[in-house]
């Protein structure tokens, strides 16, 4: 069973995943610098997501699976105040 976080007025499971990659795809990433990586992703991590559910390391990139909470309100994702969206609702209670 799946287990959603909530706010006040909303459910949601939110999972970022995040690909960092060497540049011109070198093999930059060995041992020593993804033990180093996984102590400063550990470190940070519980102060920008919620947690760190996945962190892998090859030697060309850095995948990392995270959960986060949205920081916009649902009512703003359409771009209308909700002001106007009530007031186009309730418009359109009184045609009928």
């Amino acid at each position: 069973m799946t287990i959603l976080e909530s706010n006040i007025h909303s459910a949601f499971m939110l999972r970022c995943h995040l690909v960092l990659a060497a540049k011109h795809r070198k093999k930059a990433i060995g041992n020593q610098v993804s033990a180093s990586l996984k102590s400063i992703f550990e470190r940070f991590a519980p102060h920008y997501t919620n947690d760190l559910h996945e962190l892998g390391f090859e030697s060309v990139h850095i995948n990392t699976l995270f959960g986060a909470r949205p920081k916009t309100e649902t009512s703003k994702l359409g771009g209308a105040p909700p002001d106007l969206v009530r007031q186009h609702i309730e418009s359109q209670g009184e045609r009928q």
